[in-house]
């Protein structure tokens, strides 16, 4: 063969040699997808959300507010062909959550108001399963059933700021003794420049393997099973470590979230302060595991320096999730929220902190 024709021969062979490597990828594809099928490997479905507890608001700070004598309903299913189990969530008349108490605080009666984000709120829990409804129970053990109430003051998706202006405008009017911050890792928020990766292939595979599905992703893990469970591990493995990395790089950097949300506890500690009403703050940690540890736990650890620094009660309750397999306390993979045993854990921790930190709320009457 001449040396031209050695030349005109080169494209085709590499043409020849892609298409038959291509074809090895789809005859492996196609052997995955099969496999995949035979097997009972299958992508856990999205939990499908039905009402709204809150509604739009006026207040440019507030933004929502809870509605009073709401439903909202979560249908969780746990494997493709598994029974859904649907967790009910009611608002009281006042918006909040659980049993109504009667607005003028009985005589004798030491008032206790939760007050927080969807994990006070308890996002993907039965009303009497958040931690404020099992800390009721619980004083009720220890104090007297009616010696104690414990308001289930929390409002999904609520920043410390909206808290504070949550808890001066609608919480303090019903007269509570102690207010409990339940403080969570996106208390401080962030931006959108933070969450995003700055590796482009990892923003790709992110938005590719985001759970909710839409348009040709939603068409491809339709009709392709490999496809459907290889995004849900991409989603789980990068999306979720995300979402940790991004919020501690706000604590780490001390960015506007997180000033915002040092403000607020400082103007709420102040503001009871000066109404007589005790105060103390809980942080709650995100039950991720890596490495062993919890995945907020350097945030949480930079809260709570300076929650000390401002001499304001603090009580974390990662130490009671340390030595807990954290992955089985979640209400759903797809949903970080802790679920009932999470909450009873919490509630039994929290009511250590009070008995210990406010001895006054577990007193009789006549010993206050």
């Amino acid at each position: 063969m001449t040396q031209a024709q050695e030349q005109r021969s080169r494209p085709g062979r590499r043409l020849k040699k892609a298409l038959l490597l291509l074809g090895a990828i789809a005859v492996a594809l196609a052997l995955a997808e099969g496999a995949m099928r035979l097997s009972s490997v299958r992508a856990i479905p999205f939990p499908e959300n039905t009402g709204a507890v809150t509604r739009p608001a006026d207040d440019p700070l507030l933004q929502r507010v809870p509605r009073p004598n709401a439903t909202q309903t979560i249908t969780y299913r746990l494997r493709r062909d598994a029974s859904p189990v649907v967790v009910t969530m009611n608002t009281n008349r006042h918006g909040f959550r659980g049993r109504a108490f009667a607005e003028e605080k009985p005589e004798g009666t030491f008032r206790i108001a939760c007050v927080g984000d969807s994990y006070t709120f308890g996002m993907g829990v039965g009303d009497d399963e958040t931690w404020p409804a099992r800390l009721q129970a619980l004083v009720d053990l220890r104090a007297g059933a009616g010696r104690c109430e414990v308001w289930n003051c929390g409002v999904p998706a609520y920043d410390t700021p909206q808290e504070l202006a949550f808890l001066t405008k609608t919480v303090l009017p019903f007269r509570p003794d102690l207010v409990l911050l339940c403080y969570y890792l996106n208390d401080a928020k962030t931006t959108e420049e933070i969450y995003r990766s700055d590796n482009p292939l990892e923003r790709l595979l992110e938005m590719l393997s985001q759970p909710r599905r839409e348009g040709f992703r939603a068409f491809v893990r339709r009709h392709s099973v490999l496809a459907d469970v290889l995004a849900e591990q991409l989603f789980f493995r990068l999306a979720m470590d995300r979402y940790a990395f991004s919020y501690l790089e706000v604590y780490r950097a001390d960015l506007e979230g997180w000033r915002e949300a040092k403000q607020a506890l400082v103007r709420m500690r102040d503001l009871l302060r000066e109404q007589g009403i005790r105060f103390g703050v809980i942080t709650y940690p995100l039950l991720i595991r890596r490495e062993g540890a919890l995945e907020s736990s350097a945030a949480d650890a930079i809260v709570h320096e300076f929650l000390r620094q401002e001499s304001i009660a603090a009580f974390d309750l990662a130490p009671s999730f340390h030595d807990r397999d954290v992955d089985a306390l979640r209400v759903h993979p797809y949903d970080p929220h802790p679920n009932a045993a999470a909450h009873q854990i919490a509630a039994e921790a929290v009511a250590g902190f009070v008995e210990r930190v406010f001895p006054e709320a577990l007193a009789s009457p006549s010993g206050r």
